[in-house]
């Protein structure tokens, strides 16, 4: 039930690609450089580019345990995110990350330098808020390489080993390059969540409280196999095939708890629901051609996907009356055709880029359960999005450097209910999305400002109009009727030697969220079901969302001492005129403004002979998030050991412990619906021990040049 309530706590961000080599050309005009062992970093309109080789961040371990330190960058629990834009989408090498799961395989010694565009322009999907773009080292040589890896993690809390291991391949050869790669993974995760619901009505409280337990163990492998082929200096073509294989994937979920009306115990509930998911088919290729016909730059991507995955559930309920037996199954299928083409052309003091993106999503999914009164669904939904775009940037002389462009997407929504034609549906939108940034240099400081108009688009489970049951007393829906979400953001920069101070506006109009309705009561999407019933849907805030975000960072060098510190706050303003029984007006007011503060503290120290310490900390403080409270602040402690050996380091050996004091794990949420309220507190444990070995055997950077496309419609087939 809370999984869609958690993830409602982060405004997140999906996104599209843009050409890192023009940014990296226009930002030498300004940059700012920090010297030393500190990263290089240097601003630029809406991006941020970190060089990473040769910094203390090259020896990071994984490129994931790197990202985290970057500027502009913050871990927010297990996830990482762009400071204030929630999750990016990545590039590396200009291919589109569908699994992030890569970037445990990958070393911090391969990258070059990192990425972060806060505000992306029109080459980008209308849905991108962020993008990390992330670029290897070029090794040179021919022949045959390889690099391997294997990682242990244990968890002292769980009590459970959780493995994993990597083999990359290359070969070389003139103009020829052949690549694959076989990967094990391992995914595990056990919580525990105490839960505390009232339902408000004239003349009485029905309240739940409870505790739920969860644990879930998924391991699988996935395979990449591709090619490219340098036809000439300006001309290169490639594929790229990816193909997962789950092999094992099994939940189970315990929930007891007791009903409460007006105090009294009236009922008790002991639900057990093992749940098995299966994927028979989950695959996806990449073909690319890149080339330059006298001055014009073409990069033309195709992508297409397919996969499917079935959910098989038991819910074993036994209640004060009785005990009931239920099966539930849920099947979901996709397929996605996308295609994007750039055309770029120098003109006057500048680079022009024109082209144009398709994606055309085909999905299918299904949904039952015996024994209850909640009907099962047949849906089809076809999801087609047409754009096209322009973008100019340039220098001015003595001046700085601009950036303006337009976006036109024409989008295409269908949504068909096999067993229901009621909820049938169709939404064609016409949107132009407009972009500008600015860069220059004030004295010292290099300063950047810029201004975008993005959309959000919900994910398909958001869209669902099936009600998934998840007790006898709470019901899940989401709503095809759902309006897209639309944002002004505007944000401003400033980088001083080596600290960075990031100023970030954000207007959302139709947020979307997740809205609580009680059964019984007149008037509400709630009504038709019992008295106590809370129906958990899919909705618009009413009310416009907006939130200041600042972000100051420092990464001075001291010597072998690197401290890299960034503080980020989350300012929220949100009113809400809730509908509430207990009040004589039958109405309350509530404003959420009450910031969130994130403190990230990381020390690294580089030693003679290839050593490295480090000791980092995270802190989180109380605070609201949309229509979302945090009511409990939290802080964790990490320690890292490292060795490499050999030539260029291609050996190392890495040991790290986390949340040493097992303080980083507790969360404590609040939702308030006004004749709903919700307190879900939760706690992961994340102390563990983790020892890593890489080995690198003249592992050539792959000249692999896909960009991909259909970011958007990727991001939206993912589950809740």
């Amino acid at each position: 039930m809370t999984a869609g309530l958690l993830a409602s706590l982060s405004v997140t961000a999906q996104d599209q690609t843009a050409v890192l080599d023009s940014i990296y050309k226009e930002a030498e005009l300004s940059a700012v450089v920090v010297k030393g062992t500190a990263p290089k970093t240097k601003l630029k309109g809406n991006s941020m580019l970190t060089k990473i080789e040769g910094s203390v961040l090259a020896k990071s371990g994984t490129l994931e345990e790197m990202l985290e330190k970057v500027p502009g960058m913050l871990k927010n629990g297990d996830d990482l995110e762009v400071a204030g834009k929630g999750t990016p989408v990545y590039y590396i090498n200009g291919r589109k990350v569908q699994d992030t799961k890569e970037f445990k395989t990958i070393r911090s010694e391969e990258i070059l330098d990192v990425d972060v565009i806060h505000n992306p322009g029109a080459q980008y999907d209308a849905t991108v808020s962020a993008v990390v773009r992330i670029r290897t080292k070029k090794r040179q040589g021919e022949g045959f390489g390889f690099s391997t890896f294997a990682d242990g993690s244990y968890n002292f809390g769980n009590k459970d080993f959780t493995p994993s291991s990597t083999l990359k391949l290359n070969y070389r050869h003139n103009s020829l390059d052949i690549f694959g790669k076989v990967n094990y993974w391992q995914w595990r995760s056990q919580h525990t969540q105490a839960l505390n619901q009232e339902s408000y009505y004239k003349d009485a409280v029905i309240a739940q409280a409870g505790e739920a337990f969860l644990k879930s163990n998924y391991y699988g492998m996935g395979y990449t196999l591709g090619s490219n082929w340098q036809i000439a200096d300006n001309h290169s073509v490639g594929v790229r095939l990816d193909i997962g294989n789950q092999l094992y994937a099994k939940s189970n979920n315990r929930l007891d708890e007791e009903v409460l009306t007006n105090g009294i115990v009236t009922e008790h509930i002991l639900s057990i629901s093992p749940s098995w998911e299966r994927i028979p088919y989950d695959w996806k290729t990449n073909a690319y051609y890149s080339g330059k016909v006298g001055k014009l730059g073409i990069d033309l991507n195709i992508d297409i996907l397919g996969n499917k995955t079935v959910t098989e559930s038991d819910l074993n309920e036994q209640n004060t009356a009785a005990l009931d037996l239920m099966y539930s199954e849920q099947t979901e299928k996709n397929r996605m055709l996308a295609t994007k083409l750039v055309l770029s052309y120098p003109i006057w003091k500048g680079e022009l880029n024109v082209g144009t993106e398709m994606s055309f999503v085909d999905r299918d999914s299904e949904y039952g359960i015996t024994k209850t009164t909640i009907p099962s669904s047949n849906i089809k939904v076809d999801d087609n999005n047409i754009a096209a775009f322009v973008e100019y940037g340039f220098q001015i002389p003595k001046v700085g450097a601009a950036n303006v462009g337009l976006r036109y997407e024409h989008v295409g929504f269908d949504y068909t209910d096999r067993l229901d034609a009621e909820h049938n549906m169709s939404r064609y939108t016409d949107n132009l999305f407009p972009s500008a940034s600015f860069s220059t240099q004030l004295g010292p400081v290099q300063a950047a400002l810029s201004y975008s108009m993005k959309t959000s688009r919900p994910g398909y489970w958001y869209l669902s109009s099936a009600v998934q049951y998840i007790n006898r007393y709470c019901m899940q829906t989401g709503d095809p009727k759902l309006k897209n979400s639309i944002k002004q953001e505007l944000a401003a920069n400033f980088r001083y030697k080596w600290a960075t101070l990031s100023l970030q506006y954000e207007h959302h109009k139709d947020a979307i969220t997740q809205w609580s309705y009680v059964g019984g009561m007149e008037g509400t999407p709630g009504e038709g079901f019992d008295n106590g019933v809370i129906l958990l849907k899919s909705v618009n805030l009413p009310d416009a969302y907006k939130q200041m975000t600042v972000v100051l960072s420092a990464m001075p060098t001291f010597g072998c001492y690197t401290p890299n510190w960034s503080v980020v706050m989350l300012k929220p303003w949100l009113k809400q005129l809730l509908a509430d029984p207990r009040e004589e007006s039958g109405q309350r007011l509530v404003e959420r403004n009450k910031p969130i503060v994130f403190a990230s503290l990381n020390n690294a120290f580089r030693l003679k002979h290839s050593w490295q310490l480090e000791l980092n900390a995270g802190i989180q403080s109380k605070g609201e998030n949309m229509n979302f409270s945090l009511n409990r602040a939290s802080w964790n402690v990490d320690a890292v050991i490292q060795k490499c050996w050999l030539k260029d380091d291609a050996l190392s050996l890495r040991l790290k412990a986390s949340d040493i004091f097992n303080t980083g794990g507790k969360q404590d949420i609040s939702m308030d619906c006004g004749y709903y309220t919700l307190m879900n507190a939760t706690k992961f444990n994340r102390q563990r021990i983790s020892l890593s070995v890489r080995y690198t055997f003249n592992a050539a950077k792959s000249k692999y040049k896909g960009t991909g496309a259909g970011a958007d419609a990727v991001s939206r087939m993912g589950k809740q």
